[in-house]
């Protein structure tokens, strides 16, 4: 994992808080997970679970190996001994140009509001 810092003014360019492996949440959590934000997991919303930025926070994510981006909300976390630094819903996975559950890639993350 790489941190650079986070930046919480508006008026900055969002700043490369970290990189590493991403994971796509299970289809069989559709419509049957909670999320910490006390949400219902919908695989066709642009959300994601980290381990301790801010849950409401939109982060953007760079697919390192292809380049493609997209932005999620931070609604759910993820276990704080993960091998992986963000999981993401099948809608945000399809953007950044994954397509199976089983599929993981690297990604830089940059927080965008917070």
């Amino acid at each position: 994992m790489f941190i650079l810092g986070c930046s919480d003014s508006k008026n900055e360019s969002p700043v490369s808080y970290e990189s590493g492996t991403l994971v796509i949440y299970k289809d069989t959590d559709h419509k049957t997970k909670y999320t910490a934000g006390n949400e219902l997991y919908d695989r066709s919303k642009f959300t994601a679970a980290h381990r301790n930025i801010t849950l409401g926070s939109r982060v953007t994510l760079t697919n390192l190996r292809n380049g493609k981006r997209t932005t999620v909300e931070i609604n759910d976390r993820i276990d704080k001994d993960s091998d992986y630094i963000i999981k993401v819903s099948k809608a945000a996975a399809q953007e950044l140009g994954l397509m199976f559950e089983t599929d993981t890639t690297e990604v830089s993350l940059s927080i965008t509001s917070a």
